[in-house]
């Protein structure tokens, strides 16, 4: 077996919804109802549903940063290192 034919698999990642997920997905009668992603008046970006703010925490993308990178500081989509996407599947 060679290692560089290995396939890695991670089962403690997470997965960020990206900020366009929900006006590609929801039927356009809906979308006014559905979460925003939003930026703040200090940047950050937040999910905004039923008039509350959630925020994106860098703790939920991480993987790839050094350890004394990592923290629970909210930052932007753009700072979270992609993923290639799956295929997509008929529903």
């Amino acid at each position: 077996m060679n290692v560089n034919d290995m396939i890695l698999v991670s089962i403690d990642d997470h997965v960020i919804e990206p900020p366009d997920m929900f006006d590609n997905h929801v039927p356009e009668k809906y979308r006014a109802e559905a979460p925003q992603s939003i930026m703040d008046e200090n940047g950050f970006e937040k999910w905004w549903f039923q008039g509350v703010a959630s925020a994106s925490s860098g703790l939920n993308a991480v993987v790839g940063w050094p350890n004394e990178e990592w923290g629970l500081n909210p930052t932007t989509f753009a700072e979270m290192r992609s993923a290639p996407c799956a295929p997509s599947r008929p529903m």
